[in-house]
């Protein structure tokens, strides 16, 4: 019997050494997994930061890009507002050129014509007064004509006049 305890001493020495082993094994199990779940959650902690690390440059750049852009777009569009105005300004100033040189077109036909009608008033007159000149010489040509075509008669006359007083002398002669 003494045996028989000894035997199930041992065993149960055993069985408790073994379930200590075993206890312990676990433990070292039991901590090896917390090591390597404090592990995981760690590189998961870092991968996070670092993804929220990449997140933030992401967005400072996006910013940093978005303030580029409105920047070069505030730039762009004030380009093109100069350009209308100065389009616009170029555009009114041809416009005011084109009526200066219609005015002084419009100016210098009027002058042409007044010009024109002055030169034909100048050549009317002109006509006019050679014409009355020309009549002027014809009735002065008529008049010294018709002077010695009365001086003509009269001489005519007085030769006649003389021929019948002669005549009449020369009948009382008789």
């Amino acid at each position: 019997m003494r045996e028989e305890e000894e035997v199930t001493r041992t065993v149960m020495r055993e069985h408790d050494q073994a379930a200590l082993e075993q206890q312990k094994l676990e433990q070292r199990r039991h901590e090896e997994m917390a090591a390597h779940q404090k592990q995981l959650e760690q590189q998961l902690m870092d991968r996070e930061r670092r993804r929220q690390e990449a997140y933030e440059e992401f967005l400072r750049e996006k910013r940093m890009v978005d303030e580029i852009l409105c920047d070069k777009m505030v730039k762009e569009r004030k380009e093109r507002e100069e350009l209308e105005q100065v389009r616009e300004k170029l555009y009114l100033e041809e416009q005011e050129e084109a009526s200066r040189k219609r005015e002084i077109e419009e100016m210098r036909e009027k002058i042409h014509q007044r010009l024109m009608l002055q030169q034909t008033c100048h050549e009317q007159m002109a006509f006019k007064e050679m014409r009355r000149q020309k009549e002027k010489e014809q009735d002065e040509e008529f008049r010294k004509m018709m002077m010695a075509k009365f001086a003509e008669d009269d001489r005519i006359e007085q030769m006649n006049d003389r021929k019948r007083r002669m005549k009449q002398l020369e009948h009382r002669q008789e």
